[in-house]
């Protein structure tokens, strides 16, 4: 049984993976692990996405607040 999102986890979820895709941004961007290039523009768009999610649940669900 699939169980509802409560914000408060939307908004956990989202600052999460905006962390966690920054990161893997600034380690491919400094080189420190060598991947190709294409997978620098993937963490960052992942990490704009999650921090897209985490605005959207910190302002209660809605997409343009009072």
């Amino acid at each position: 049984m699939i169980r509802y999102i409560y914000s408060k986890e939307l908004m956990y979820l989202g600052y999460f993976t905006m962390q966690l895709f920054s990161f893997g941004y600034i380690l491919v961007y400094g080189k420190f692990i060598e991947v190709f290039d294409g997978i620098k523009d993937i963490f960052l768009i992942l990490a704009t996405l999650g921090a897209m999610l985490f605005a959207f649940g910190f302002n209660d669900d809605k997409i343009i607040p009072e």
